[in-house]
């Protein structure tokens, strides 16, 4: 029976501490005073290596300093994650925008080629009362052709009131862009996953709170974009035309996505970690890594070396 184990426990280790030679963690453990030197120790149990517990007084106010610069370290990799997430739905919104838009510029020309043709078979001038005439493509046998690059009047497109309303415009996204958006919820739900790893001291409902916040930026920056004038007049090509049209639209779509993938990635995100901590590390290596079983309560798996085997809370509730 060693000195320490005979002397009365002074105090004991709360927060997470490695061994020094076997990487054990000695949360829990008994603090005893060495009565040779004078120093507060705590035996390691795994190799018996003795742990210093005194808080260096010689570095000074460092060790304060420290702590503050690690902290503002993690909430600034935390905020820089959520404006990652932030630019990563935006760019996502842009070529969803782009994907969608591409086959109504097409269709947009064709029935403006049409709207010409019938004019014209008519005996009308299709360009009476416009603000500009565009020059004329013609085919062989005199047929109007026209494409997406082919400058068209925003005025008629506008009088056809076709894609004027969001759900027509949504649900033009959706089935126009339906592989694009299956490849976009991979990104997502790693994204997801990868916020709630980091942000591990947070509950799911607060994650899923927290989640939600670039998504809502996102919007609050489109809502804003739109004060600024951006109505097409004149003669403007079907594609620039269907951009315009798309783009309230692939917002929204990404947005639901992100509600979506992304909180499925929040939920799973911590389970799915520690499946691979159970897989990759052994059971003497998994006592550092414990919070992510104990932030969402869970049991610490079999084997795994750590002092205690569920949270402190939930282990001072049962008792």
């Amino acid at each position: 029976m060693t000195i320490e184990q005979k002397a009365i426990p002074i105090s004991t280790i709360m927060g997470d501490r490695l061994c020094v030679k076997c990487a054990y963690n000695l949360r829990g453990q008994p603090v005893f005073k060495e009565e040779h030197y004078g120093l507060y120790i705590a035996r390691c149990p795994e190799c018996g290596t003795p742990a210093a517990v005194q808080e260096y007084p010689m570095l000074g106010r460092w060790p304060g300093r420290i702590r503050v610069f690690a902290a503002l370290a993690y909430a600034l990799t935390v905020l820089g994650s959520l404006v990652m997430v932030l630019l990563l739905l935006s760019a996502m919104s842009e070529g969803l925008k782009e994907t969608a838009a591409e086959p109504l510029a097409i269709e947009i020309a064709s029935q403006w080629a049409e709207h010409v043709n019938s004019e014209e078979a008519a005996g009308r001038d299709p360009y009476a009362g416009r603000t500009a005439a565009a020059p004329s493509q013609r085919a062989a046998d005199g047929t109007f052709i026209a494409n997406r690059w082919y400058a068209i009047d925003t005025t008629w497109w506008r009088s056809q009131n076709r894609f004027s309303s969001f759900f027509t415009g949504f649900t033009h996204t959706i089935r126009s862009s339906v592989p694009v958006m299956a490849l976009m919820t991979i990104p997502m739900f790693a994204m997801g996953s990868v916020l709630a790893v980091l942000i591990l001291g947070a509950r799911r409902s607060v994650l899923l709170v927290v989640g939600a916040v670039p998504a809502i930026m996102m919007l609050a920056i489109f809502l804003i974009s739109t004060t600024i004038d951006r109505r097409l007049v004149g003669w403007v090509s079907p594609s620039e035309i269907a951009r315009e049209s798309m783009w309230l639209p692939a917002v929204a779509c990404v947005f639901m996505l992100w509600l979506i993938a992304g909180s499925v990635g929040l939920m799973l995100g911590r389970p799915i970690a520690r499946l691979g901590v159970r897989a990759l590390l052994p059971p003497t290596m998994r006592g550092s890594l414990a919070e992510l079983w104990f932030t969402d309560n869970k049991p610490l798996p079999t084997n795994t070396r750590a002092p205690r085997k569920i949270h402190p809370e939930a282990e001072h509730e049962q008792q």
